[in-house]
């Protein structure tokens, strides 16, 4: 009885081996042909060339080109990480893109094996988009000669590693900005592809109305009562600090 039980189940193994379950043998060698052909014509696909991948940056109105960036930001080489801005509504919010190359000086040891945008970086790129706000009219005039600090930062999330050969794409927005004492904040995105890369819900930022070469001293923390103060309670949870200049 055993051994007529073995003889049964061996004949299923073969049955199905042989393509006796309701798919012929031949149904499935003519199936990885036509696999075959299809991988065969897409390796065949018609060369493109450069011209359709250059297309998308028709699609993209440069605003501000980095030349006059550099004329509103005080920032230089290594350390000016807006190329181009392509959307800008005065005093509320822009676009702007920071394209990222092997050649920067980052990634000598960031990682030297595998290449990768620190976070700090891209959130100081998004703080330089915002600084170009704050630094065009109607916040300020926009000549180049003011400065602003990098005051705090709340709720960021970086969501997947930016690398060498990525554009990335960042939105800041302008939430409240107080015109005595100099202080911005702000909320943005970062994208790559259309993903988000990176968030920010609160970003602080002090504008000096000083001479670009004669910057203030920076904000210092203030535990007493004297001198002019302001809570920046979405950025620092409410401490205090002395404005100095």
């Amino acid at each position: 009885m055993e051994m007529l039980r073995t003889v049964v189940l061996l004949a299923c193994v073969v049955a199905a081996a042989l393509g006796f379950t309701g798919v012929p043998l031949r149904s499935l060698k003519a199936r990885s042909s036509s696999s075959l052909r299809m991988m065969a014509e897409g390796e065949a696909k018609p060369w493109e060339g450069a011209k359709k991948f250059s297309m998308k940056d028709r699609e993209k109105p440069v605003i501000m080109t980095s030349e006059q960036i550099s004329k509103i930001l005080p920032h230089r080489y290594p350390f000016l990480l807006v190329d181009r801005v392509v959307e800008f509504i005065p005093g509320k919010s822009a676009v702007g893109i920071k394209c990222i190359t092997a050649n920067e000086p980052q990634f000598t040891g960031h990682f030297p094996d595998r290449p990768i945008m620190p976070g700090v970086l891209m959130i100081e790129a998004m703080a330089q988009l915002g600084g170009i706000i704050c630094l065009s009219p109607p916040i300020s005039n926009g000549d180049g000669q003011k400065l602003f600090f990098f005051t705090g930062v709340n709720g960021v999330r970086w969501k997947s590693p930016v690398t060498p050969g990525d554009d990335l794409i960042m939105e800041m927005s302008l939430v409240s900005f107080d015109e005595r004492l100099g202080f911005a904040s702000m909320t943005g995105k970062a994208y790559v592809g259309g993903r988000v890369r990176d968030d920010v819900w609160g970003l602080g930022l002090c504008l000096s109305f000083s001479h670009l070469f004669s910057p203030p001293s920076f904000i210092t923390d203030c535990g007493d009562s004297r001198g002019v103060h302001v809570c920046a309670g979405k950025i620092n949870r409410g401490a205090a600090y002395r404005l100095d200049w």
